[in-house]
């Protein structure tokens, strides 16, 4: 018998081991964009392992076809999963859930053109069909197309770390014990209105991770309502992210005037007892208020690198 007629099994295999492999890569799970990157990447990954097992396929009945590949991307999420698990990392059905999406709207696709390419069909209805199978990869491309979008904008916009001004600003921020109010009162600014918890204020992902050709993170920031505010800021690698402390690594003073205030970067590299920062990789910047009153506002106008 020849090794040709399992070609196509071999590559279905190494392309199903191949997905599995890559749910036990590091995950992109530490932000809303990189949330919105991982979760596009199930769809995308599983509408090309249904598109190619729809090619490959040889079954007399489409509906077998349908249903082997829904099938087969049903258990490779879920063995995916179980094996994060095994691995120590939290298992998420939503993403079982992804991926048989991802599959079912390529197959989708994939069945809408090739209905479109069958003889007798008039110019229209296959121009039709075709429009749809185009709209249908549009829906499996567009969420992962969109979320890398703001990665690749937030990078052009360096040295700006976040100016407030742009739409895809908001995706790489979250208050903290704090409402947020924008745009503020300050064209292309933030208002933050704190509370008297421990943490209260704002923690950014930045899309620019690379600060080693930088010396300072300039704030341009003030207090909009209540008197001087110390604040405190942490900057974090990828070993530190999540790490919110009272060890921070830089402590600041806010006051009512108009202020731009400036942190050498060189001072992230000595915290006692803890291995310096690695510049290259900055993945989040704390920033949070202490020893306020509730009804304190703070507005931010930009953090930029210099």
């Amino acid at each position: 018998m020849s090794s040709s007629r399992y070609r196509p099994v071999a590559a279905i295999a190494l392309i199903a081991i191949a997905v599995i492999g890559g749910h036990l890569l590091p995950g992109l799970d530490n932000s809303r964009v990189e949330d919105g990157v991982r979760n596009g990447l199930h769809l995308l990954v599983f509408a090309v392992f249904a598109a190619i097992l729809f090619e490959r396929l040889k079954f007399s009945k489409t509906i077998v076809i349908v249903t082997v590949t829904i099938v087969a991307a049903a258990t490779i999420g879920t063995l995916s999963e179980l094996l994060q698990f095994a691995a120590g990392r939290q298992p998420d059905i939503f993403d079982v859930i992804r991926d048989v999406t991802g599959a079912a709207l390529a197959l989708v696709a994939c069945l809408l053109w090739s209905k479109s390419d069958e003889s007798g069909r008039s110019q229209l209805m296959m121009r039709a069909g075709r429009v749809a199978a185009v709209v249908t990869g549009l829906l499996i491309a567009g969420p992962f197309l969109f979320w890398s979008s703001i990665v690749g904008l937030g990078r052009l916009s360096a040295p700006t770390i976040l100016d407030f001004d742009q739409w895809w600003n908001k995706y790489t921020y979250r208050p903290i014990n704090a409402e947020i109010a924008l745009p503020g009162s300050v064209a292309g600014s933030v208002e933050i209105l704190l509370d008297s918890s421990i943490l209260s204020g704002l923690v950014i992902s930045p899309m620019t991770t690379d600060w080693s050709h930088y010396q300072s993170l300039v704030v341009d920031a003030h207090m909009l309502k209540g008197t001087d505010a110390n604040m405190t800021v942490r900057i974090n690698d990828s070993r530190r992210r999540n790490s919110w402390s009272d060890e921070f690594l830089a402590s600041i003073v806010v006051v009512p005037d108009r202020k731009q205030i400036r942190i050498p970067l060189s001072a992230l590299l000595d915290e006692p007892g803890k291995p310096p920062i690695d510049l290259s990789d900055i993945q989040e910047i704390a920033l949070f208020a202490r020893d306020r009153r509730n009804g304190s506002i703070l507005l931010i106008d930009e953090i930029r690198l210099d």
